[in-house]
């Protein structure tokens, strides 16, 4: 059996949100959730999954006008999410997002969930295990017609003694001292603490936890709301009763790491004398367990054979990781920015340099602070970036120069402001045996002849 607490859909009712912002989180809560449902079921293939309330955020919230739309949305998006192939059953406990809790509970919205959901209060047999699911919300308030079928439903657990070994689940855990242990396992600091609000009660009252343990006597119980781990044990009349509250599946609800728990029942009815005498024996050395503790992969004895165990599931810190691909995308975005500035800076440098260097080299080596296309300092006159730019080759004799001033066309402005020929490449001399030919007749360079 697979144990799912607060799925909690996320909807407007979450985080107040609208528009992209909401249709991103709806996206993302809804990816994750399908996809980690979709892999334990085929991991596990369970013979039943048993959520333990609160299955959409706004439940409670969506019971009249437009609202109801809202409502059938998100249940059929949640039911998407955990429609899979196979015969597994599902059974469900009402969460106070779902109908509210206590004297506040929404009659409308119980009513809306006896029908898309089935009962608050029932007991099932599965191998060969007594399951009661209780609805402590009504039982919790002090109005007797919100109350009186729940009471009525605990009176029968009292009268019907099970010979089996019964398993309580209750969506609101039950009393414990605020000071009580919640196991490694626990992600916040902060412990289970007795406080109540609107619509919510962190833990049922004292009172009606110890009526509940006396008339259900469970073997265990398994419980929600907190979102968080906690492992613990209830002492009552010379009787110790594990409880384990099971944290949220969603990221979206407040810790980092979601999770599931895993349940295996075994209880044959036909056991052989020696099997039964070990068994025994084996209950025998397990009968003292930790009040405050109970912890993975162990079994708990809770009746007169050890009958079933759990397992504790982790799910991945998706808000993490997340994060870690935002930070990633914004490493990702300053680089091209900076890439692309640095591109930018060297593409200037390089065609101020191809104007130059059609200049006679002995101008621009003995140029002064400005020339006649700009009266500021020009970053070829730096020894450094001629160098970086223009390597050492032989120099052009004097008659290759002499050449190429006597076909010239046109002229520029010397450092003294008088005209001079400027050599421009006749295709004529393409083929000229000069140091500079390779760079002069290079498809790019500015050499290249001027059609």
């Amino acid at each position: 059996i697979v144990i799912i607490a607060d799925p909690q859909l996320t909807d407007w009712y979450s985080y107040k949100q609208t528009g992209l912002a909401l249709w991103l989180t709806e996206f993302y809560t809804d990816l994750f959730m399908r996809k980690s449902f979709a892999r334990l079921h085929r991991r596990l293939q369970p013979d039943m999954v048993l959520f333990l309330g609160d299955l959409l955020d706004g439940g409670r919230e969506t019971v009249a006008g437009h609202d109801r739309g809202v409502y059938e949305k998100n249940k059929h998006r949640f039911l998407d999410k955990v429609r899979q192939d196979g015969k597994s059953a599902r059974l469900y406990v009402a969460g106070n997002h779902d109908v509210g809790f206590g004297d506040t509970l929404v009659r409308q919205a119980m009513k809306r969930y006896k029908g898309d959901f089935g009962s608050v209060n029932y007991e099932i047999k599965v191998g060969n295990h007594s399951l009661v699911v209780l609805d402590t919300l009504s039982l919790s308030s002090n109005i007797t017609s919100i109350r009186e079928e729940s009471r009525g439903f605990l009176a029968r657990m009292e009268q019907e003694k099970s010979k089996e070994p019964r398993l309580l689940f209750t969506h609101v855990p039950l009393f414990r001292p605020e000071t009580t242990s919640c196991g490694e396992a626990r992600e916040a600091q902060q412990l289970i603490l007795d406080r109540n609000g609107e619509q919510y009660q962190n833990m049922v009252n004292a009172s009606l936890s110890r009526e509940i343990l006396r008339k259900v006597q469970p073997d265990m119980v398994f419980s929600g709301d907190d979102h968080d781990w906690c492992e613990m044990g209830h002492s009552l009349d010379g009787r110790l009763t594990p409880e384990v509250t099971l944290p949220t599946f969603s990221f979206a609800q407040g810790i980092k790491q979601p999770g599931f728990v895993v349940l295996s029942l075994y209880n044959p009815r036909h056991i052989s004398r020696n099997a039964r005498s070990l068994m025994q024996e084996v209950d025998d050395a397990t009968t003292t367990l930790p009040a405050n503790h109970v912890h993975e992969g162990h079994t708990a004895k809770i009746c007169d054979m050890t009958t079933f165990a759990y397992d504790e599931c982790m799910l991945p810190k998706q808000l993490v990781i997340y994060s870690g691909y935002v930070c990633l995308l914004l490493c990702t975005l300053l680089w091209l920015v900076g890439y692309r500035f640095s591109w930018v800076k060297q593409s200037r440098r390089f065609r101020s340099a191809s104007v130059l260097v059609r200049w006679n080299p002995t101008v621009v080596t003995n140029a002064k602070s400005s020339d006649c296309v700009s009266s500021s300092p020009h970053p070829l006159q730096d020894s450094t970036l001629q160098e970086e730019l223009f390597p050492p080759q032989e120099a052009a004799t004097e008659t290759f120069w002499q050449q190429q001033k006597s076909e010239a066309s046109h002229s520029f402005c010397d450092d003294e402001g008088e005209s001079v020929d400027s050599p421009r490449i006749s295709s004529s001399h393409s083929n000229t045996k000069s140091p500079l030919s390779p760079l002069l007749l290079s498809p790019l360079s500015p050499f290249s002849p001027l059609m």
